[in-house]
């Protein structure tokens, strides 16, 4: 069986591969178990990266805020294609990264409150 390689997979793949931190390293940062190969199953697109890991994965391969937003949307996008879709329709066409940064700063405002 094929996989398909995605567009989170690749920045995933880019990100973990680019860091000086080993997997293992990574792995513990994001709370997942060291001693696994999630991350080489996150790279390669055989499993998807959950959405609640994205932004904590880009944290931990130091990232910037703006690959962070990167991540977070393409994850987004790709466990929630026909959302992310419909709001684009019907806010008149912003990008996925737009929306995720909108989404990001009410949970900031939230969490200050």
């Amino acid at each position: 069986m094929e996989v398909k390689i995605t567009k989170t997979a690749e920045l995933v793949k880019r990100f973990v591969d680019r860091s000086d931190k080993k997997q293992s390293q990574i792995c513990l940062e994001i709370g997942l178990s060291p001693y696994s190969n999630v991350l080489t199953l996150f790279k390669s697109g055989k499993s998807p990266l959950p959405i609640a890991r994205s932004a904590a994965l880009a944290d931990a391969c130091g990232c910037s805020e703006v690959e962070k937003k990167q991540l977070v949307a393409s994850c987004l996008f790709e466990h929630h294609e026909d959302v992310i879709t419909a709001l684009g329709v019907f806010s008149g066409g912003v990008t996925s990264v737009e929306i995720m940064e909108a989404v990001m700063s009410v949970n900031a405002m939230t969490a200050n409150a």
